[in-house]
């Protein structure tokens, strides 16, 4: 029982799960974690230090991941991850690292702040040079405390978040507890990463969640370069007259888009200078994309149907003021529902001219159409919604949604780059796209579609790999090189590639925005081929390039190698976005693409290299594993090669041994499953560099062999045609590029034919006026079973089950009050067995009256309790209430087995009725209505607290003051405390009786009476007298349980020669004031005595706890804005001295 604790544990806390994840999802992969406990490599003390941090169906497959995230003290540590894959219900893959010795690492740390989020929020600004609001307040704390979402409080462009994490410093040797705040400053290029000590506010460190490829010179701004070079363009006098309309939306009716046209630089031309290159009219892309990836089309963001450049996966538009806010989108010149974005480009004006050309039209509506592409081409290839795509709306298909794409064209906060921004699953991807510096006029990279293509693949890589956002940070990280390779495969003109293009035409990116002829350099040292005398770079140079961008060329260059050199294997797929096309292009990209999810976080190239190979075992049976070694093997990464730290560029150690010299190995593994009387299936493991299989079988007694699978590529096979009760032979031998293993062998015997019996064990249960469910005991032998019942008196059967697999059937259509014959025969192989009968009667239907006794009690503004007799033979109860104006009745408790339901939730003051059913078996009956009316919360005042029911709680009162009060519920008292200093004269009175009364004068011990006054009824009450100097309490009662919920009294102290106290003689109460009052979201508690810390508790007139903090602030916020209208106390604890005060919620 201890492991199904743990597990339970292990889903009890997974708060750092993302709320996408749904909790049956949580379960499943919790059941597979359960089941391969041993091979996932985890102990039993590891799963109390766990959460399922993520997990999700690869699409298109039965393969599940799963996310287990390393926590301490329930807190995350930063970037320990591991990532599981399950297929069948057994674990296929298993990568990434947990921290031993956490308590060590931790110095056995409580995972408690000394500062609190919003001061490290502060502190994460002032590290950016921003400005903090004046008041920071969270909006939303999910995962108590150990998130909190800020808003974006006028300062950033998305929400601020704070969250605790565990943080390795000291390359591992220990872990801080820090914030981790994420903000994306307004006029900042970067999304940025904070940590802060949780203990001091100071910075550990601060990462940039925005990769920047920074490909040319950084130093050239656009302000400098427009006013040089485009004077007529920048200048306030004499600027080019634009004429724009407000856009941002352009949604329209009706709400639908049959078709659109785009002038744009098609796919899958690389710019305007490559083959194809010319700019053309498109109509409704989309289609090139089937199935889910297209779903909504490009213009509908599951709620709005726009007319510009927005959609569901991306919002295009100009942003040359670089304040990071939307600019101008590019509005369609038709109408719904036919859209047309025929924009004519003069590239021999500057790229931002709207008027003299469209030039920023055409660019801004080509940066939407290519972005669209990379979803949807993404999409085909396994960056679905629950993968962590960049979609507004994902229609329920997993994943967080809200996160489209931020295209921001011709970026005015620099030149000569662009970059791309991914925050977590749920937050929106932003790429800038800049204007490049030219002889005249400059470029523009929204039509390079490589640079594109590059950048959007950052944020695929990005998500695919870990948590989805910060697991691409290490020394050895690819993340230029999937980019690159990404922008390759889909700017390659395949419908007229050859097998020979890999070697004799090597491939630049980013030429048309550095002005160089296509055959140029673009951006990277050497252009990516296979010929080693072009690009000669292998795994030995990682230490020498320039990271990130060097590194990613060598992976980039290994990733095309393998392209190619599967191309060699399987030919070539023309048409790139079919992905059921066989071809060795479209297989290499999807082994890029699951190997992208299957690596660890973190990864080094050994780690990526080793995902590949695991992608091509899990979808391809590893038919493409020695093409794959081959390839890298040429670059350094063959068999041997290792890795070092993932964190380390200098460590590495090369191998060119590939698998042409290895020996084709036999298959291991063999086993033989689902054996029947005359089939079986056979299954071995997968060999590595095995393009296919063999399998043979006979019988043992035999010679002679039969081919069950000649050249197959699965690694199992279903053998039929077998004779009963009969020792087989099989074999099976791996099929590899340099020839064929020798034969693994293994032996089954098939089952035996056995007579069939009748079942036995019959018994009929859950018996009801229509229904009943009949069982019996499982035959040997038994295929499937037929179950037939009927009324006794009948003579003809019904069938119930014709061929079920069950031992159990549930027979419903029944007449109450009737005996029954059932009867079930097994079906065998061989023939099916004689019935075996049993009887029942089902139940009578019994009558079922209205509930009686209705009662209605502790009646409050919101609440009310409802209460009534059992019913004989009732099996639940329904309670329905409404306002006594409406018609429609809410249900505030559906089918409950008490006989009491408390209504909470309803409006102060307010008429209601109330009714309940009793449900039996068959029929339901309903009581009679009941009313009731709420309490008013208006007129009590903030002396009339929950702890004034005894003297020990009297609040203390002003005199020459009215103090209104309520007498509510039966027997409640009020009492109150006034102090006199000096003796002296004084009169009290109690007015405004709403019902029957009196008051009661005690000494400063609260029990000595020495006052009273009664006169009957409503009639005022009063008493005058002189007092001494000393504490004195007042009690207001009702006589013989005289109350009333909405109407208040007035008491008052009038003095005369005595002179009164503003505090208790025996004590100072905390001078302490609460504001606003009334309030709707928060009130600051102003404590101007604090000494040291002060508790702050919040309670409901009822006097239950809803809420506590500590502090140590003069000023303290109170966050109510979750509570409901009403009146509410705030008690406040400092030292030995306490005070309450009632604050009132509004809406």
């Amino acid at each position: 029982m201890k492991k199904h604790f743990l597990f339970a544990g292990l889903l009890i806390f997974a708060f750092y799960c993302k709320a996408q994840v749904p909790a049956i999802e949580k379960n499943i992969a919790a059941r597979l974690l359960e089941k391969n406990i041993s091979a996932t490599g985890l102990q039993s003390g590891d799963l109390g230090n766990s959460i399922i941090s993520g997990t999700y169906t690869i699409p298109g497959t039965t393969i599940r991941m799963v996310h287990v995230q390393q926590v301490y003290q329930d807190i995350p540590v930063y970037n320990q991850l591991q990532v599981l894959a399950f297929k069948n219900d057994q674990l296929v893959s298993t990568v990434g690292e947990r921290l031993q010795t956490i308590d060590r690492l931790t110095g056995n740390a409580s995972g408690i702040p000394v500062i609190s989020a919003a001061t490290a929020l502060k502190a994460s600004l002032a590290a950016l040079n921003v400005r903090p609001p004046q008041d920071i307040m969270a909006s939303i704390s999910p995962d108590n405390g150990k998130k909190i979402d800020f808003g974006k409080q006028n300062v950033s462009i998305e929400n601020m978040t704070a969250e605790l994490i565990w943080l390795p410093v000291d390359e591992g040797k220990a872990l801080k507890l820090a914030w981790q705040v994420f903000v994306a400053p307004l006029n900042d290029e970067d999304y940025w990463l904070v940590r802060i000590d949780a203990k001091n506010n100071s910075v550990i460190n601060k990462q940039s969640l925005t990769v920047k490829c920074n490909w040319d010179n950084t130093a050239h701004s656009v302000k400098a370069h427009v006013n040089n070079l485009h004077p007529l363009q920048n200048s306030g006098s004499e600027k080019e007259p634009v004429t724009v309309t407000n856009n941002s939306d352009a949604a329209e009716s009706p709400l639908v888009v049959n078709t659109a046209r785009y002038r744009v630089i098609k796919y899958p031309a690389e710019s305007p200078l490559h083959p194809g290159g010319a700019n053309v009219l498109v109509t409704d892309p989309w289609t090139m994309s089937p199935g889910n990836a297209t779903s909504l089309g490009w213009h509908n963001d599951g709620s709005i149907i726009y007319s510009n450049t927005r959609g569901n996966n991306v919002y295009a538009y100009e942003d040359r003021d670089a304040n990071n806010q939307a600019g101008i989108s590019e509005t369609s010149a038709t109408p719904q529902p036919s859209l047309s974005f025929d924009f004519v480009p003069d590239f021999t004006l500057a790229p931002s001219t709207r008027t003299t050309a469209p030039n920023q039209q055409f660019n801004t509506t080509n940066l939407f159409y290519w972005n669209n592409l990379m979803h949807d081409f993404s999409y085909l290839y396994g960056f679905d919604e629950a993968s962590g795509n960049f979609q507004n709306n994902n229609q329920g298909r997993g994943g967080a949604e809200g996160d489209y794409v931020l295209a921001e064209a011709q970026d005015g906060s620099g030149t000569n780059n662009a970059n791309f921004s991914t925050p977590a699953d749920g937050g929106r991807g932003r790429m800038q796209m800049y204007l490049w510096t030219a002889p005249s006029p400059d470029r523009d990279g929204d039509v390079d579609n490589g640079i594109i293509a590059h950048e959007y693949t950052h944020g695929i890589s990005n998500r695919l790999t870990g948590n989805g956002s910060t697991c691409l940070t290490n020394a050895e990280q690819m993340g230029e090189g999937w980019s690159d390779y990404f922008a390759l495969m889909i700017t390659h003109d395949w419908a007229n590639a050859l097998p020979g293009d890999g070697f004799s035409k090597p491939r630049g990116i980013g030429t048309y925005a550095l002005n160089q002829p296509n055959t140029g350099l673009g951006i990277r040292q050497y252009r990516y081929t296979t010929d080693m005398a072009v690009n000669p770079m292998t795994y030995g140079n990682l230490a020498s390039v320039v990271a990130p961008h060097g590194v990613g060329t060598i992976w980039c260059t290994a990733l095309w190698d393998m392209t190619w050199e599967i191309i060699q294997q399987t030919g070539i797929n023309q048409n790139i976005f079919n992905i059921n096309g066989t071809g060795g292009n479209s297989i290499a990209l999807k082994l890029v693409m699951e190997g992208l999810r299957l690596q660890p976080c973190s990864p080094g190239f050994i780690d990526g290299r080793n995902a590949i190979l695991k992608a091509d075992t899990l979808f391809f049976a590893a038919q493409y594993s020695c093409a794959i070694i081959k390839a890298f093997a040429r670059r350094g990464m063959g068999i041997g090669a290792l890795q070092g730290s993932s964190n380390s560029r200098n460590d590495q150690t090369l191998s060119f041994l590939d698998c042409s010299s290895l020996t084709c190995n036999a298959p291991t593994g063999l086993a033989t499953t689902a054996i029947t009387t005359n089939s079986a299936t056979i299954s071995w493991t997968a060999v590595a560099g095995a393009i296919n299989y063999t399998a043979e079988y006979k019988l043992n007694a035999a010679s002679a062999w039969t081919t069950a699978a000649a050249s197959t590529t699965a690694t199992s096979v279903n053998i039929n045609g077998l004779t009963d009760a009969s020792l087989y032979d099989w074999q099976v031998l791996s099929n590899c590029a340099n020839g064929s293993s020798s034969n693994a062998q293994a032996q089954f015997t098939t089952a035996t034919i056995v007579t069939c019996v009748a079942p036995t064990g019959l018994a009929t249960t859950a018996i009801t006026t229509n229904s009943a469910t009949t069982s019996w005991t499982a035959v040997a032998g038994a295929v499937s079973y037929t179950v037939q019942y009927k009324l006794n008196i009948a003579s003809a059967w019904t069938t119930a089950a014709a061929s079920t697999t069950a031992t159990s059937v549930n027979i419903n259509g029944l007449t109450d009050a009737s005996l029954y014959d059932w009867q079930v025969l097994s079906n065998c192989a061989n023939g099916s067995s004689s019935a075996a009968q049993a009887q029942f009667t089902t139940a009578t239907i019994v009558t079922c009256v209205a509930p009686t006794g209705l009662t209605t009690t502790a009646i409050t503004t919101n609440s009310a309790t409802t209460s009534w007799t059992a019913v004989a033979g009732a099996v639940n109860y329904t309670v329905e209430y409404k306002q006594s104006s409406a018609i429609a009745w809410t249900v505030a408790a559906a089918a409950t087995t008490s006989t009491s339901v408390s209504i909470t939730g309803l409006a102060e003051a307010t008429d209601y009725n109330w009714r309940v059913s009793a449900n039996c078996a068959e029929v339901s009956s309903v009581s009679l209505t009941m009313n009731f009316k709420t309490a008013s919360a208006g007129c009590a005042s903030q002396y009339d607290i929950a702890s004034n029911g005894t003297a020990a709680g009297a609040a203390l009162i002003p005199v020459n003051t009215d103090i209104t009060g309520l007498i509510s519920p039966v027997n409640d008292n009020d009492y109150y405390k006034f102090v006199i200093l000096t003796t002296g004269t004084a009169t009290v009175t109690l007015t405004s009786l709403p019902d029957d009364y009196d008051i009661r004068l005690y000494k400063s011990n609260g029990n000595s009476q020495l006052a009273i006054s009664q006169n009957g009824g409503t009639r005022s009450e009063s008493f005058a007298r002189t007092y001494l100097p000393g504490n004195y309490y007042l009690k207001v009662y009702g006589y013989d349980g005289a109350n009333n919920s909405n109407d208040c009294y007035t008491l008052k102290i009038d003095m005369g020669t005595a002179s009164f106290g503003e505090t208790p003689v025996e004590d100072i109460i905390t001078k302490t004031i609460v504001f606003p009052n009334p309030a709707t979201k928060s009130v600051t508690v102003r404590m101007n005595e604090l000494k040291g810390t002060a508790e702050i508790l919040l309670f409901d007139i009822y006097g239950k706890l809803l809420a506590k903090q500590r502090t140590s602030q003069l000023n303290t916020n109170v966050d109510i804005s979750s509570l409901p209208s009403g009146t509410y106390i705030i008690r406040i604890k400092n030292k030995e001295k306490e005070t309450n005060l009632k604050i009132v919620k509004q809406k």
